[in-house]
């Protein structure tokens, strides 16, 4: 055979290529040492022999082409996370090394501010966390004047505030940590605390006066409206009225309204007790106002009416100034406010009036209403 020939041969039949190992080393490792809840982990790749390239595989489907990758958003309570990196590089086999990241510290929940509802400026604010973290955890609060401050989660450690002013209104902050030697810190809350919270008390205490209309002079059975005039009260002041120092069931309002003999006698005394609204405002009570019910049988010199004779025997006349058209209605009562008599005037200056023929000697109350008036005098039965 031509040796020459034989090996041209050989020269045309196409090489054959096989991947060799190539000890490529390949080094999987992470970082950091220790890892908290939501901490970026870091995968590193590394190769003894330089053109590879790097790809990675691992727990929950993870895969990436780079050869340092981040991880976002490991769990504490998924661990343990495998990771496997491989190295590969043309004409070589495909080299693999693991890594088990299993070190993750579970971070608390992120604690929340809580707060007494109101305080008033000059007053103390009280200040704690609650979290719903099993993880025993160090929590701190800080805000406007109040430097870092501790307050144990788990066991509601308070942080006071002494002598609070408006300074001490603003945004407060709260985090807490694990009592691992490794501290994972917790997100970061807030709270603002304004002027609904820390609130502004009053430079002087609020001033409760009453006023009677007609007076606190009067006749009897007349209907007397008392209102309590307050400075200072607040936005939602609450009344209670009080009669002889005891409380009026149903006065609750700044305006009482009473009749002589019937509500109110004479010699009664009224006050009005304002609680202070919303609050940090004194609660205050107001002077006392004494009812003088004029028993006199005199006539009233300023009344449009008048009665003659005065004392009777049950038969007198009423003389009056009415408007034209004006039918006046007048009401005898006993001393107890019972009606006695009833009628109605007709004539223009004056009507003769006659009581029941059974009646009684004693002080009788003569009440004359109109469309715009109402009076009350005394009137003397005697037979």
């Amino acid at each position: 055979m031509n040796l020459k020939l034989c090996f041209a041969s050989l020269l045309l039949v196409p090489s054959l290529s096989f991947a060799q190992p190539c000890n490529l080393q390949p080094n999987a490792t992470y970082g950091p040492g220790k890892i908290c809840n939501n901490q970026d982990v870091y995968l590193y790749g590394t190769s003894a022999v330089s053109g590879v390239t790097y790809s990675w595989t691992g727990s929950a489907g993870f895969s990436s082409s780079l050869q340092n990758p981040v991880i976002s958003g490991l769990k504490a309570w998924h661990m343990p996370f495998t990771y496997v990196l491989s190295v590969a590089k043309a004409g070589c086999n495909t080299e693999y090394d693991t890594v088990i990241v299993n070190n993750i510290i579970s971070v608390p929940h992120t604690p929340k501010i809580e707060t007494d509802s109101v305080v008033c400026t000059g007053d103390t604010l009280r200040l704690w966390l609650e979290t719903v973290s099993l993880v025993v955890t160090k929590g701190y609060i800080y805000g406007p004047n109040l430097p870092v401050s501790f307050s144990a989660v788990t066991t509601r450690d308070y942080v006071y505030i002494p002598n609070v002013s408006l300074a001490d209104t603003g945004w407060y902050y709260a985090y807490a940590t694990n009592n691992d030697t490794f501290k994972c810190y917790t997100d970061t809350s807030k709270l603002y605390i304004g002027t609904n919270i820390i609130v502004p008390r009053p430079a002087t205490p609020p001033i409760t006066t009453i006023t009677a209309t007609p007076g606190t002079t009067v006749g009897p059975w007349v209907t007397v409206t008392f209102k309590a005039n307050t400075l200072a009260a607040g936005t939602k002041p609450k009344y209670q009225w009080r009669k002889n120092g005891v409380n009026i069931p149903g006065a609750t309002d700044s305006i009482y309204t009473a009749t002589t003999n019937v509500d109110i006698m004479n010699g009664d005394t009224l006050t009005v007790l304002v609680e202070r609204g919303p609050v940090c405002i004194e609660d205050s009570i107001s002077g006392p106002v004494t009812i003088n019910v004029n028993l006199s049988i005199g006539e009233n010199s300023k009344s449009k009416y008048g009665v003659y004779p005065n004392p009777s025997n049950g038969r007198f006349t009423i003389r009056y100034d009415a408007a034209k058209n004006e039918h006046p209605k007048i009401e005898v009562l006993n001393s107890v406010g019972q009606k006695i008599s009833i009628q109605y005037l007709h004539n223009a200056n004056s009507s003769q009036i006659i009581l029941p023929t059974n009646i009684q000697n004693g002080i009788y109350y003569l009440r004359i209403q109109s469309a715009n008036n109402t009076e009350t005098m005394p009137l003397l039965i005697n037979k």
